[in-house]
Order: structure tokens, then C-alpha cells, then sequence
């Protein structure tokens, strides 16, 4: 895998193409134009890795989706600190995670660190777009909020391509893969966990889970 890797990085700058990379890819996750990793080719918490396949400046985009929650938190810092420094001025850090300003007490259950969601009992931190200011703003990056809840649980979306990474959970691609997943008695619990003065932005919608997406652009 490692070799791999590295030829398609080396391949990829020299045919003057982008440099795009997908952390956490699995074996499951590939988009055209994109270098998906996994951590046994690119741990992102360690500097080493990132070395060994970029130069400072040489990465156009990282697309990390649902993976940052799986970060210890004492790695946090390494995490921002090597993408910003891969990163070209303009560079583009997508990142999406459970948000943890969202107001269903079902969701938070499911989502948080420890919860019984799938892969939850492995989550670390969960995230709030206050957080995700104060990351950016600590590591030289500007913050550009896609899909997320304030603080007083209101949905915030704007519009946002996929130039910079397609993220699959949000508030619009996940409805049918949940409505299969949840039971008609859990989602019952989903909307009756919500305040009151919050549903009709569910409702209206459709909507079920979200992800916090965040763009993190290097200044």
C-alpha cells in the first residue's frame, strides 16, 4: 500500500493535477482524482507521514469525513498543525463529524463519545462549530461553516459543491439510509427528543441526522 501511495502522489504532481486526499477512506471510499488513504498509509497524527509523501505546500485538498471524532484529543494539535503546514495558501480541509449542538437527545445518544450508535463507542470528542472557530483560528486557518447547529440547536446550511470533497452524511444525502436504519419507534424518540420549538425545521424538511461540516482554508 505504502509504495502505492507514494507512486500515485509522485504520478499525480507530475502530470501537474491537484493533489487531493482522502483520510480514513477504508476500502470503501474513492472519488475520481482523489488519493484515498487509510491510516496504515497515512496516520494523520504523525508528522512523519506527511513527509514522507508531500512537501510543505504541495496539497490542494484533505477531505477527512467522520474520522476527526476517532482522534484522540492530545492529537488534535498534530492533526491541524500537519495539514496546515501540507496545505497550499487557499488550500481547502473538509471535515465533517457528529454535531454536538444537535438538539435531538436521540441523536446525542447515538453520536456522542461512548454512545450506542455504530462506531460511537470509539468517538473521543464531540464537536460543536465554537469548536471548530477556535481550531481554526489556533492554527491559521479560516472557518467556513457548510452544515451545522448553533448553539440554540437552529440548523444553519448554505450551498457548497463537491469541487472541494463529497461529504455522504448530511442533512440531505442521509434521510434514506436512516430510514432504514432506524426502527419507526426510534424515530418516534428522535423527534420527541427535540424541544418543541425546534421540530419544524425537521419536519418541514425531512430531515433526520446531520453532519458539523466545516471547511478549514488556509490562510
Amino acid at each position: 500500500m505504502v509504495p502505492t501511495t507514494k507512486l500515485r502522489v509522485w504520478r499525480t504532481r507530475l502530470m501537474g493535477q491537484k493533489v487531493r486526499i482522502i483520510v480514513g477512506a477504508d476500502t470503501h471510499i474513492s472519488y475520481p482524482g482523489w488519493i484515498d488513504t487509510w491510516r496504515d498509509t497515512l496516520d494523520i497524527a504523525r508528522g512523519f507521514y506527511w513527509r514522507f509523501y508531500f512537501p510543505p505546500g504541495s496539497v490542494d485538498n484533505v477531505l477527512v469525513e467522520h474520522v476527526l471524532e476517532h482522534i484522540e484529543p492530545a492529537e488534535l494539535p498534530a492533526v491541524f498543525r500537519n495539514i496546515h503546514t501540507a496545505l497550499r495558501v487557499g488550500g481547502v480541509f473538509r471535515v465533517a463529524v457528529p454535531d454536538g449542538y444537535h438538539p435531538s437527545g436521540f441523536f446525542k445518544e447515538f453520536s456522542r463519545p461512548g454512545g450506542w450508535g455504530a462506531g460511537a463507542d470509539d468517538h473521543k470528542t464531540f464537536f460543536t462549530v465554537d469548536m471548530m472557530r477556535e481550531l481554526a483560528q489556533t492554527y491559521g486557518f479560516e472557518c467556513v461553516p457548510v452544515e451545522y447547529f448553533d448553539r440554540s440547536g437552529t440548523f444553519h446550511t448554505r450551498p457548497m459543491s463537491d469541487e472541494h470533497g463529497t461529504i455522504k452524511r448530511t442533512a440531505r444525502k442521509w434521510i434514506p439510509e436512516l430510514e432504514a436504519y432506524l426502527t419507526p419507534a426510534q424515530r418516534a424518540e428522535f423527534f420527541d427528543t427535540i424541544p418543541a420549538p425546534l421540530r419544524a425545521q425537521f419536519t418541514q424538511s425531512g430531515m433526520l441526522f446531520t453532519s458539523l461540516w466545516v471547511d478549514f482554508v488556509k490562510k
